[in-house]
């Protein structure tokens, strides 16, 4: 019956991840800013050998390895121009279906993403089980985890967030073994999941930071000397793994300008720290993006469950280690927060949140409170994770591409200071857009330009132009919206933007 109830959660797992996949389709980039589909993964193999990126590599060759089949069809049947191989460019005339062939591309990168998020479901079911032996407080964090709004939207996406919270708690699954008394074999499975991890997104190093020491030392208990071969083997291991996946030995170059991006004095955190207006904004933005992540109630049901599964289950008490280290290290220590860097948090809290629905629905004075709590909680996040699936239905691009197909003809001249992400897809839909190049100003480029009309986007860093600028008057603005928006509002701001047209006041109206 228990297994047939997770694979229900394992299965609206997977419809949640699912619907709303055509999100920005069809296209030959994805919507996504931090999406590394599918140009990152066709350019790896001169970015591997000979050049640098901020992110780590592995998410890449997988992505690149599922695309194989694909592209080899397209070079057998005419749909590859082979001249440029080994490394295809974006824009460069190698695919003859320009926005087809990216469009599968992203395809086959969402849906790996749409079943490492049911991974994750499953990983966290696994690991409450590991630690409760409890399969009732298992199945709850599995269901909790299932409707967190923040896993459900970027299981939708190539990004590289799911991949490494997937990785993380497969890790942590073979962390748990080697704590129980597990063997090499453990220690050899953990070195390589957490390789892993760490070859997904750095970011995630420091969910091991106090996970490390505290296995070493376990391992050091158990086998009775403080130097042990199993320790020794697992750091070689993970090195050895790291290292061939960044191509450590023939691109040395590349490695160490990949890492001075992310070292405490680099451009990224050292930009993120001295930004940062102290620790109590940090700790405010965490707790309202963590709710954009789980929900509110989840989230708070899930932090009451910290507090009450170390008071009622001492073997959770080792899991605040890589609870608190990830917290700690790679939240509020860079002070870059966001509801995707969150997501490994929201799985960890979720075994938390699992124990005190067991433990509450089956106490017999607690019972008639718990249920219905639990029930409402779980069922508000099930629908704000909706939510997200059907705001990528009415998303505002695609909203405002009804419009622009309406109201406009293909042979007016369009003009934007807004990114191409962030917009309607203009192209696709006959017109020739020009942008606005970052280093020009705005304003300047389009009394040069004299489009017809101007399309911006809320989403973009230039934000949006006034509605009342001198020379140009709006003539459409609008967002998606659905039947669950007057209660829901997403907290991602790429998501469903407001997309504003404005028309020359020169040009005469439409008809």
């Amino acid at each position: 019956m228990r297994d047939r109830v997770l694979l229900a959660i394992a299965a609206l797992a997977l419809v949640l991840n699912l619907v709303g996949m055509d999100w920005g389709l069809p296209w030959n980039l994805s919507m996504s800013v931090d999406d590394i589909s599918p140009w990152k993964p066709l350019a790896l193999p001169f970015t591997w050998l000979e050049a640098t990126h901020k992110y780590p590599y592995l998410h890449w060759l997988i992505s690149l390895v599922l695309y194989l089949p694909y592209l080899l069809w397209l070079a057998a049947t005419g749909g590859l121009d082979v001249s440029c191989l080994p490394t295809i460019l974006p824009h460069k005339g190698c695919f003859t279906d320009y926005y087809g062939a990216p469009t599968v591309l992203i395809v086959i990168s969402r849906v790996l993403s749409a079943a490492m998020g049911v991974g994750i479901v499953l990983l966290v079911h696994r690991l409450a089980l590991l630690l409760h032996r409890d399969r009732g407080a298992a199945l709850a964090a599995a269901a909790i985890a299932a409707v967190c709004h923040g896993l459900v939207v970027y299981a939708h996406l190539g990004n590289l967030d799911v991949p490494v919270t997937f990785w993380f708690l497969v890790s942590l699954v073979f962390a748990l073994r080697l704590a129980d008394g597990g063997g090499r074999r453990d220690a050899v499975l953990f070195a390589v999941t957490s390789a892993f991890a760490i070859a997904t997104k750095e970011g995630i190093l420091g969910g091991y930071v106090l996970v490390g020491p505290l296995l070493w030392l376990a391992m050091a208990k158990q086998r009775g000397r403080f130097f042990h071969t199993d320790g020794f083997l697992l750091v070689a291991v993970l090195l050895l793994i790291y290292g061939a996946i960044q191509n450590v030995v023939f691109n040395w170059a590349g490695f160490v300008e990949h890492w001075s991006e992310w070292l405490p004095g680099g451009p990224f955190l050292g930009k993120e720290r001295a930004e940062s207006p102290g620790l109590l904004h940090v700790y405010g933005r965490i707790g309202e993006d963590l709710g954009g992540t789980m929900s509110l109630p989840l989230m708070l049901l899930s932090l009451a469950g910290v507090a009450w599964g170390c008071l009622r289950h001492p073997r959770l008490r080792w899991f605040l280690v890589p609870t608190v280290s990830y917290f700690v290290f790679s939240v509020v220590y860079p002070s870059f927060i966001a509801v995707r860097i969150l997501i490994p948090l929201a799985a960890l809290l979720a075994v938390y949140g699992g124990s005190l629905v067991a433990d509450g629905v089956r106490h017999p004075q607690a019972r008639w409170v718990a249920v219905p709590v639990v029930a409402l909680a779980w069922g508000w996040g099930l629908l704000f994770a909706l939510q997200g699936d059907l705001l990528m239905h009415r998303d505002g691009r695609r909203v405002a591409e009804e419009w622009l197909e309406e109201n406009i003809p293909t042979d007016a001249s369009l003009a934007s200071c807004s990114t191409p992400v962030d917009l309607p897809r203009m192209d696709v839909l006959g017109y020739e857009p020009v942008f606005v190049q970052q280093k020009e100003r705005c304003l300047e480029a389009l009394a040069r330009i004299a489009p017809d009309f101007v399309v911006v986007s809320s989403a973009s860093a230039r934000r949006m132009l006034a509605a009342d600028i001198p020379g140009w008057r709006t003539a459409w603005e609008g967002a998606g919206a659905t039947v669950l928006s007057p209660t829901f509002d997403t907290p991602l701001e790429w998501l469903n933007p407001t997309i504003r047209v404005l028309r020359s006041a020169t040009r005469p109206a439409e008809p």
